[in-house]
């Protein structure tokens, strides 16, 4: 079994967060393999999904509704994986409505996750189980074909009483080079636009890393657009004692805008314009005093004069040091809005 997952602009890390804040959208995957040769009956688990709209209390719902599926699925080697994959929904289903009951309600309708267990029958035929919640797709690629396994897996509604989110089940058999896609809505929106499911269908006979990264490489440019997950398992058979190739993880990351000169000088002085304009506006406004007048006309005219002269070097000199402190303050104003920008 080969996976290879894709993570399209996955949130900013928790360090980058403020304190109590979360990001809006969350979503990863997982993928679990038989760890001796009593699970091998069980074969492999994985899950894609992901949640909107997320609280900070919601955080880690993904990660640990994940590790209560693969406890549960491998809880019991001896049994069928029919039976392990209902019992890991049962389980999951009880985990989700305790959490309800907690409290931990922010998460119902903004979940959407997709589960397939695949154990191998014969050296060349799968069994593969398959359940969703909500708005996830699960493909199907075959050499030519492109088939939406989840839309049988598609019900109205969440049953309350007790709560049910994993509700209906389909079982099929695969074959050898069969590729089973789990993908969050924006993903296949896009890879269904620019063909790129059609595409890996084509080569599924004859995969490779090499192509599959050929396949992507042709519309990478696209994929800053969107935020979301897509895993694909290529079913292989296992040869449990020769050494795996890894697996393989890839993400593309929406590259942050460069700096520019001209947007930060034009932010430094938009970001201010009522505080500017009250200020020029007091200044202007500013009132004259009356007694000056009153005590130039007591005075001798050759007094007088020197007096206003000297009245209005005081006023002109005083109107410069404030202009000279505005421009102070805009250009500190602008040094700090640029060492935010570069230390961002």
């Amino acid at each position: 079994m080969k996976f290879f997952e894709l993570h399209f602009n996955p949130p900013r890390a928790k360090g980058f967060l403020k304190r109590g804040e979360a990001p809006d959208l969350v979503f990863d995957t997982f993928y679990y393999e038989p760890q001796n040769a009593t699970e091998r009956r069980l074969g492999y688990l994985f899950v894609a999904g992901e949640l909107r709209n997320v609280m900070p209390s919601d955080l880690k719902l993904l990660d640990n509704l994940a590790l209560h599926l693969k406890a549960s699925y491998y809880s019991r080697p001896g049994a069928s994986p029919e039976l392990a994959i209902k019992t890991a929904l049962r389980k999951a289903n009880e985990f989700l409505e305790e959490t309800a009951k907690g409290g931990q309600v922010s998460w119902l309708g903004n979940l959407n996750l997709g589960v397939c267990a695949v154990s191998q029958l014969k050296r060349e035929i799968f069994l593969a189980n398959f359940a969703k919640v909500d708005e996830i797709k699960i493909m199907l690629l075959r050499p030519g074909q492109v088939l939406d396994v989840g839309k049988n897996l598609d019900f109205s509604g969440i049953e309350p009483y007790p709560l049910k989110i994993f509700g209906n089940l389909v079982s099929g058999k695969l074959q050898e080079n069969d590729i089973v896609a789990i993908l969050t809505k924006e993903v296949f929106e896009l890879f269904s636009s620019q063909g790129v499911l059609k595409d890996m269908a084509k080569v599924a006979e004859f995969w490779s890393e090499k192509k599959f990264r050929e396949v992507l490489k042709s519309r990478e440019k696209t994929f800053p657009k969107v935020s979301g997950v897509c895993l694909f398992c290529v079913l292989t058979k296992d040869e449990w004692t020769k050494a795996k190739e890894p697996n393989v993880s890839l993400t593309f990351q929406k590259k942050p805008e460069k700096f520019s000169l001209k947007k930060a000088i034009i932010l430094a002085f938009t970001s201010y314009p009522k505080k500017l304009a009250f200020l020029i506006g007091k200044i202007r406004r500013r009132p004259k005093k009356e007694k000056r007048g009153k005590s130039l006309g007591k005075l001798p005219a050759r007094i007088a004069a020197l007096w206003q002269s000297f009245a209005l070097l005081r006023d002109k000199a005083r109107a410069l040091w404030v202009k000279k402190n505005i421009i102070l303050l805009l250009l500190l104003a602008f040094i700090l809005l640029v060492g935010f920008l570069l230390f961002k």
